[in-house]
């Protein structure tokens, strides 16, 4: 029982995501509300906004490769910047999730009341659904990836079989009327619009590095978080299709959430259900909650690495305070995209492009550090690219990536070294006063060990 035990201790202490729960989590937190959002009164409609759809699936296909490559300076904010940079940093991204969970709380107090609860405030439905998303806040990012991989299939099922069924309502005449429409047309200055609208709405992305600290092979997620991006942007290529040949040009310029009366529509053969459209709505509605536990986790994780202390309890009460503003009957909704647009989406670029620049200096001097030491013995255990240890020692390899990057990270830790030639060529001795424990790779690693530790190596 004893090894058993100590078995699951470690799997509960593996704060770690798999690839595919990475991917059902975008899934899970994009497509709902932008279903319910994006196309308010026929806007993201027309020949301009799907070639915008379709432009931005490849924009952000090479920015997910640039944020993979940010995981490490998202992770190390304190020990790359200064301590007011850290705090500047972590407040911008802090009130981006104050306002994003306040539009989501806005959004859940609309549409509960509307299509699935009548007689209750949306207001106290939306402190329910604060509260309720706010408990998890702490768990960690596994069991949010479990949640993801067991729901985010069913989810996607939904969706997909919600478009599958509308499809059958649609009317050649109606498509055709939209897109020949003066207004609707393509121009360069709607596509550029329409691009960037999109691209606000996925601003969101820029918390991705925060949850690829967590990911398994961060190196190799690349694959998973496109393939997530580009399916999002195909369920709201499919919408652009969708909603103009089921209703027309005039209707959706009077729907301020085409969407809902889509759900009422999107019924199985032989009327099955009276209310088919409340399964529909609930599809939708559990996006949004886990859309808005997400901001709460991250929230909270930014939080604490930026020394804001935790965010378990402030982060949400203030988001649903924000969600009640109103101010000439105008508000988080009308305000909330004036922000991403000019505000958040610009300084983001600026922060990334910040932490991009510290990433390539430290990553540059690592490489350098790793060119000198290419081999050594450390406290029995000899790393070396093409052999093992010696009899006296504990076998072991390392590759040549793996050398160069424990090497770094000894000559950035103030280990102190010097190069003495001999008979066998250049040696090269470290030593400390204490190690620092965390040096492992793939092939070889370092354990921590009391008193003075030295060690020579030879190539």
């Amino acid at each position: 029982m004893e090894p058993e035990r100590i078995k699951v201790m470690r799997f509960a202490e593996n704060n770690r995501i798999s690839h595919r729960q990475l991917f059902r989590q975008i899934i899970l937190v994009f497509p709902a509300p932008f279903l319910l959002c994006l196309f308010k009164n026929g806007a993201m409609l027309g020949i301009s906004a799907m070639a915008g759809t379709a432009a931005a699936a490849v924009v952000l296909s090479f920015y997910v490769i640039w944020l993979i490559r940010l995981t490490p300076a998202y992770g190390e904010l304190s020990k790359r910047t200064g301590s007011f940079t850290v705090r500047f940093i972590g407040l911008f991204f802090l009130v981006y999730v104050i306002a994003s969970s306040a539009f989501l709380s806005g959004l859940l107090g609309e549409v509960i009341p509307e299509s699935l609860i009548s007689g209750i405030s949306g207001k106290w439905l939306s402190l329910l659904a604060v509260a309720a998303c706010s408990l998890g806040t702490h768990r960690g990012m596994q069991r949010r990836g479990r949640i993801a991989e067991v729901s985010g299939r069913i989810f996607l099922a939904g969706i997909l079989l919600l478009m599958l069924l509308c499809a059958g309502q649609g009317k050649t005449e109606y498509f055709m009327e939209v897109m020949k429409d003066p207004e609707t047309g393509f121009t360069g200055e709607r596509w550029l619009r329409d691009l960037y609208t999109l691209l606000c709405a996925f601003s969101g992305a820029g918390l991705l590095p925060f949850g690829l600290e967590y990911a398994k092979k961060q190196g190799s997620a690349r694959k998973p978080v496109i393939l997530a991006f580009l399916t999002v942007c195909g369920i709201i290529f499919g919408m652009q299709l969708l909603l103009p040949a089921v209703f027309g040009g005039a209707r959706l310029k009077n729907e301020i959430c085409p969407v809902l009366p889509l759900l009422e529509g999107a019924d199985l053969p032989g009327n099955v259900l009276a209310r088919f459209d409340v399964i529909w709505m609930g599809f939708l509605v559990f996006g949004l909650l886990f859309s808005l536990g997400s901001l709460f986790h991250y929230g909270n994780q930014i939080a604490e690495k930026t020394g804001f202390g935790t965010g378990r309890y402030w982060i949400p009460a203030a988001g649903w305070l924000l969600s009640l503003y109103e101010r000439n009957g105008m508000g988080i909704r009308e305000y909330y995209g004036g922000y991403l647009g000019y505000i958040f989406v610009p300084f983001l670029l600026v922060i990334q492009l910040f932490l991009s620049t510290e990433n390539r200096g430290r990553r540059k001097k690592k490489n350098n550090c790793g060119r000198t030491c290419p081999g050594h013995h450390f406290d029995g255990i000899r790393l070396c690219g093409s052999r093992t240890g010696k009899k006296s020692l504990s076998a072991g390899t390392g590759g040549r990536c793996f050398r160069e990057w424990l090497c770094a990270e000894i000559c950035n830790a103030g280990y102190e070294y010097s190069y003495r030639t001999g008979k066998t060529g250049r040696r090269s001795d470290f030593c400390a006063d204490s190690f620092r424990p965390g040096f492992s790779g793939d092939r070889g690693s370092l354990q921590p060990v009391s008193g003075k530790i030295s060690g020579s190596g030879s190539s």
